[in-house]
């Protein structure tokens, strides 16, 4: 009898132990699926900020079709600009994303928002020293992609560091005004080194 007890609850851990280790796995192979999904992503728009970068480069020039658009990209460029400004040159990272808020969308302000640590930050400055621009074309009249090429300063404990990064831009009308709806940051390696695929 004890016997029998003995074996059916080493039965009962096997089978325990069998269906927990299927599950991990499951997971994992979800997991390493949509971590390969986003790092293809990340790879195809690498690609797409690099074909357009060397096409600017090259003389290509991208600029906005020729319509009577102009007023409205000078908004969204002037918009644009001042946004970077906000989030590359500040002297206090706690007042970084009010300074970018007028110039957010309300679901993006409040993503952003809620990312950010509640805890005390180092002290720590950043001064933006070039920015390079291209307009993608789009044909969605109320949403409009940009990519800003930033290169910038930062400052934390008295040590500089320059900074070089792509923002993938999307900006999106809200309220009869362009306001930045989405972001893709890419960093550019130092000496401008190309990312290598793994």
């Amino acid at each position: 009898m004890k016997k029998t007890i003995l074996l059916f609850i080493c039965l009962l851990v096997a089978t325990i132990a069998v269906a927990f280790s299927i599950t991990i796995w499951q997971d994992r192979a979800t997991t390493i699926k949509q971590l390969e999904k986003i790092q293809k992503d990340d790879r195809d728009k690498q690609r797409t900020i690099e074909l357009y970068r060397k096409q600017t480069t090259a003389g290509t020039v991208i600029s906005p079709k020729e319509t009577g658009e102009d007023e409205q990209f000078t908004d969204i460029l002037a918009n644009n600009k001042q946004l970077m400004q906000a989030l590359y040159t500040y002297t206090n990272i706690q007042d970084r994303l009010e300074n970018a808020k007028a110039f957010l969308t309300k679901d993006q302000y409040q993503k952003m928002k809620d990312t950010m640590s509640d805890e005390p930050q180092e002290k720590m400055e950043s001064q933006i020293q070039d920015l390079k621009v291209y307009l993608l074309h789009n044909d969605d009249p109320n949403q409009q992609t940009i990519i800003n090429e930033v290169s910038s300063q930062t400052i934390i404990n008295n040590t500089a560091t320059p900074q070089r990064v792509y923002v993938k831009t999307t900006f999106k009308k809200q309220d009869g005004e362009w306001k930045a709806n989405q972001f893709l940051f890419t960093a550019i390696p130092s000496q401008d080194a190309k990312q290598e695929e793994s």
